[in-house]
C-alpha cells in the first residue's frame, strides 16, 4: 500500500505531540480527508462544548489522493466546531498546502489546547515543533506567509493561516492559504485564535509512492484530455470560476492572468493586481464565483475595481467573504432605514456607493473595532444588541448568511439545503452543479452510479419525485471529493466529462494500490455523512422535519412559495433513502451496518 502517513496529535497546552499510523480500517471505512476528519472529530470533542475553549479540537488534513498523479490532488480540509452556529464546521481549500503536509509525513493533525502565547506549528520531514509566532501575530493573512518563509529560510514552505480577524477571535474569520485558498463559512479561523495558534507550515523532502505510476499517469491524462476538451473545462480556463454564474462578467484592466492549484490544468483563478489609487499595488486571487455575486450585490454589477479590493481586504484579514459582505449590506439597509446613525458608525456615512465605508468596516470588523466590533459576533448577536427592529432587515439562517438569498432553488436545491451537514452549504448544490441541465440521457446515466435509483425518475429539475435521490447522490459526490483531496471542479457535479465513482476507485488504486470498488466509496461516503449527521444532533443541532422546514421555506426567500407539504414528502424520502427516522436520527440497523457506535 503506497500510503504511509501519520495522525499527529498536538496538545497546545501541554506542548505534548504524539502520532500513530492511520490504520486500514480508517482507510477502508474513512478513506482519508474528510471522511477520517469526522471519525476523529467525533471521537475527541466533547458534546456541547464551547468551540473557543481550549477544550475544542481542530482536525487539519490531506486528502487521501493528496499530492499523487491524480488531476487537482491538492485539497485540504479543516474540521472543527463552528463558532457561527455550534454545529459541524468543514471547511475546503485548494493551494499547495496538502501535498506538503504529506511529503512531510502526515496525513492528519488533531489539535486540542491553547497555547500561552501566539504559535505556529512546523511540520518538517517527518518532525514537528511549536515554534514562537509572536513576530507574525497583527500580520495579515500574506504577509504571515511571507515572513514565516523568512523565518525559515526557505521559500517552498507552504502555510495555512489566519489573519487579524482569526487572532480577535471574530466569529467568520477563516484560515487562509496563499492569496485565495480560503476556509470561509464556518468560522474556522475564530478557532485558531482561540487557541493561539498562528498558522501551520508544512515542508517536505519525503517522496509520495506511487502504487502504479505508469498507468496512472496514463489514466489521469484521459481524465484531463476530456476535461480540458469539455464545454466546460474551455469555459473554466478562459473565464475562470466567472463561467458559473457571468459569462458575459470579465475582470477590467487589473487582471493579470490566471492561476491554479497543485495538479490543476484549469487555472480558473484570476490574478489581478490593482494599478491606480489608494489601493495601488495590491495583488490579489479571485473572487470566487459565489463571493463575487455578495460583493457584487453591495457594490454593484459596474464596479469591478470596488469588487476586487473588497475581496483583496477581507482575504488580507481572513474574514469569510460572503458573511462579511451580507452583514455589511445589512449594516446599510439599517443605516438608510434610520435603524443606525452617524452616531453608530463613527461619522462614516453608510451607502452602497461609498465604497471607503465598505473597506473601512471590513478593517473594523477584523480589528473588532466600532460598529465592525458589533458585527464581528455574527448577525444574530448584532441584531439582538441593536433592536429596533434590525431583526427584520436581516438575510440569515441558521446564524449565518443566506447565500440563496433572491434565488429561486430547484426542489432538489432546496432540499440539499435543508439538510445539509455544514449550514448553508454553497458548493454542492448550485445551478452550476445542477445535473438537470443535461440533456436526459447523460442526466439519467450519471446520476444513476454506482447504484440505480429506486423507483421512477424525471429528467425534470423541477420534479419533486428526483430531489431526495439528487440531494443525497450530490452529498456524496461532494464528500468523495472531499475524502480523497480533489477540487469538485474536477467531478461529474460540474461536467459528466470529469470523473465520478467508477473513476474513483480506478485512481485510488493506480494511485495507492488500495482495491476498492465504486460501491465502497458509495459507502465509505454514507458512512462518513452519518457520523456528520450524528455529530450535529449530539451538539445540540435539531434535524426534525419542523426545524429543517425553516431551510426551506422563509419569508425572505424567493423559493418561499414552494409546497411546504411537498418538502415534507421529499424529507421522509430522503430520511428513507438514508435509513433516518422522521427526526433525522440515523437508525439502529444503519450505524450497525456502517459499524458507527454512538
Amino acid at each position: 500500500m503506497a500510503l504511509n502517513g501519520k495522525i499527529a496529535f498536538v496538545n497546545l497546552t501541554t506542548s505534548q505531540i504524539q502520532s500513530e499510523p492511520v490504520t486500514p480500517e480508517m482507510r477502508k471505512k474513512y478513506l482519508g480527508g474528510r471522511g477520517i476528519d469526522i471519525q476523529l472529530l467525533s471521537t475527541r470533542m466533547p458534546a456541547q462544548i464551547d468551540p473557543l475553549t481550549p477544550e475544542s479540537v481542530i482536525v487539519v488534513s490531506a486528502g487521501m489522493l493528496a499530492g499523487t498523479l491524480a488531476s487537482t490532488s491538492s485539497r485540504t480540509h479543516i474540521a472543527a466546531k463552528s463558532p457561527m452556529t455550534n454545529q459541524l464546521g468543514g471547511a475546503n481549500l485548494g493551494g499547495f498546502f496538502a501535498p506538503e503536509l504529506r511529503r512531510a509525513g502526515y496525513d492528519h493533525l488533531v489539535i486540542t489546547g491553547r497555547a500561552k502565547k501566539p504559535v505556529y506549528i512546523y511540520l518538517d520531514s517527518g518532525k514537528m515543533t511549536i515554534h514562537d509566532a509572536s513576530f507574525i501575530w497583527g500580520h495579515t493573512a500574506p504577509d504571515t506567509q511571507e515572513l514565516i518563509r523568512k523565518e525559515l529560510e526557505d521559500d517552498d514552505v507552504q502555510a495555512i493561516c489566519i489573519g487579524q480577524a482569526g487572532e480577535n477571535q471574530v466569529r467568520f474569520a477563516s484560515v487562509m492559504t496563499r492569496h485565495q485558498g480560503a476556509s470561509g463559512r464556518c468560522g474556522i479561523g475564530a478557532v485558531f485564535g482561540s487557541k493561539n495558534l498562528k498558522a501551520v507550515v508544512a515542508r517536505g523532502n519525503g517522496g509520495i509512492p506511487i502504487a502504479h505510476p505508469a498507468e496512472a499517469l496514463d489514466y489521469e491524462r484521459q481524465i484531463v484530455d476530456r476535461l480540458l476538451d469539455s464545454e466546460f473545462g474551455q469555459k473554466m480556463r478562459s473565464q475562470g470560476v466567472t463561467a458559473l454564474d457571468n459569462p458575459d462578467s470579465q475582470l477590467n484592466d487589473e487582471a493579470i492572468g490566471m492561476d491554479g492549484c497543485f495538479g490543476c490544468q484549469l487555472h480558473c483563478r484570476w490574478r489581478y493586481a490593482i494599478r491606480k489609487g489608494s489601493y495601488a499595488g495590491a495583488y490579489g486571487q479571485g473572487p470566487g464565483y459565489q463571493a463575487r455575486l455578495a460583493w457584487e450585490k453591495l457594490l454593484g454589477t459596474d464596479n469591478t475595481k470596488a469588487v476586487l479590493i473588497a475581496n483583496y481586504l477581507v482575504n488580507c484579514y481572513a474574514l469569510d467573504a460572503l458573511e462579511t459582505a451580507n452583514l455589511i449590506g445589512w449594516a446599510v439597509q439599517l443605516y438608510e432605514a434610520g435603524i443606525i446613525s452617524d452616531e453608530d458608525t463613527g461619522g462614516i456615512e453608510l451607502r452602497p456607493e461609498n465604497t471607503e465605508a465598505v473597506y473601512i468596516l471590513i478593517e473594523s470588523i477584523a480589528l473588532r473595532k466600532g460598529l465592525g466590533g458589533l458585527l464581528a459576533d455574527g448577525g444574530l448577536d448584532a441584531a439582538n444588541k441593536i433592536g429596533k427592529g434590525a431583526a427584520a432587515y436581516l438575510r440569515e439562517i441558521g446564524g449565518v448568511a443566506n447565500i440563496f438569498y433572491g434565488r429561486t432553488l430547484t426542489p432538489w436545491q432546496a432540499l440539499g439545503r435543508a439538510v445539509a451537514t455544514r449550514t448553508s452549504d454553497h458548493l454542492r448544490f448550485l445551478d452550476g452543479s445542477d445535473p438537470c441541465r443535461l440533456p436526459e440521457a447523460v442526466f439519467k446515466k450519471i446520476v444513476n452510479k454506482p447504484i440505480p435509483c429506486p423507483g421512477e425518475f424525471s429528467a425534470s429539475c423541477r420534479d419533486y419525485t428526483n430531489a431526495p435521490w439528487l440531494a443525497m447522490w450530490t452529498e456524496r459526490v461532494g464528500m468523495a471529493a472531499d475524502m480523497l483531496g480533489i477540487c469538485d471542479f474536477h467531478t461529474v457535479l460540474f461536467t459528466p466529462e470529469s470523473p465520478g465513482f467508477e473513476e474513483f476507485a480506478r485512481m485510488v488504486f493506480l494511485n495507492t494500490g488500495i482495491e476498492v470498488t465504486p460501491v465502497d466509496i458509495w459507502e465509505a461516503t454514507e458512512r462518513a455523512l452519518t457520523m456528520e449527521t450524528m455529530f450535529n444532533i449530539l451538539h445540540g443541532y435539531s434535524t426534525d422535519p419542523v426545524n429543517l422546514a425553516g431551510w426551506y421555506q422563509r419569508k425572505d426567500d424567493s423559493e418561499s412559495s414552494g409546497d411546504i407539504t411537498r418538502f415534507y414528502e421529499m424529507l421522509a424520502k430522503y430520511y428513507k433513502l438514508n435509513d433516518r427516522d422522521m427526526s433525522g436520527v440515523p437508525n439502529k440497523e444503519a450505524l450497525q451496518r456502517l459499524g458507527i457506535h454512538p
